[in-house]
């Protein structure tokens, strides 16, 4: 993440303390259905003032902290393959902070919010797919990397009105063949979550397949 020599050692330990210390958002206040930051005691069994009144199809949300600082730089680094060992060392952070939550889910399956092949073929790697097996090894989960497919390609969302995201994500997903999903627990796992509109759509499409209960665990939270 910043260069420093460090001996060598495991994945989960490739990155030096102040690193740690700047990646994690310890402290910080979450909403626990949709990782916004938020006032504990704005918070209730139906969310916070950001997701109260939304038809969310995840249940809830897991991150390291928010898009900004040295995590915004990093995930962007994310982006092409030379960062994919950056996605690991900072993927092993999230599961430190992250552990208890994600046992307490009782998840059954990891699955990765799926990039267009063209995208894909461009920049050379899915962050997200990276992540997913980090976490489904981490957590000793089966993971369906190819069950989610992105059958038409989308803008990108981060230059999206939230309205205009929640059209140009519609119906983009599809289940491979394959993969059952009745009563399944399933941890959707992405790199950034905004407004939630991309992981909404495919936990509705997992939820529609007959998953019961859909998480989600990202590396950054953005504001949007």
């Amino acid at each position: 993440a910043c260069g420093q020599g460090l001996d060598r050692g495991p994945p989960t330990r490739r990155l030096c303390p102040d690193c740690c210390s700047e990646l994690a958002a310890t402290g910080r206040a979450l909403c626990p259905h949709c990782g916004a930051m938020a006032n504990p005691s704005l918070v209730d069994q139906r969310g916070c003032p950001r997701c109260r009144h939304r038809k969310l199809r995840f249940h809830g949300v897991v991150s390291l902290g928010t898009y900004d600082g040295p995590l915004r730089r990093a995930v962007l680094r994310m982006k092409r393959p030379p960062g994919e060992a950056l996605t690991i060392a900072v993927t092993h952070l999230l599961c430190d902070h992250a552990s208890l939550q994600i046992a307490n889910w009782d998840i059954d399956l990891v699955v990765p919010i799926p990039m267009h092949w063209t995208r894909r073929w461009v920049r050379g790697t899915n962050s997200a797919e990276v992540i997913a097996q980090v976490v489904a090894r981490r957590h000793t989960l089966p993971i369906a990397a190819r069950a989610l497919v992105r059958r038409r390609k989308t803008k990108p969302q981060f230059n999206l009105h939230p309205n205009e995201r929640i059209r140009n994500i519609h119906s983009a997903f599809r289940l491979s063949a394959g993969y059952p999903f009745s009563a399944a627990r399933v941890l959707l796992v992405d790199d950034i979550l905004t407004t939630g509109a991309t992981c909404n759509e495919a936990a509705k499409v997992l939820r529609t397949a007959g998953a019961t209960h859909v998480a989600v665990a990202v590396l950054a939270r953005a504001e949007g």
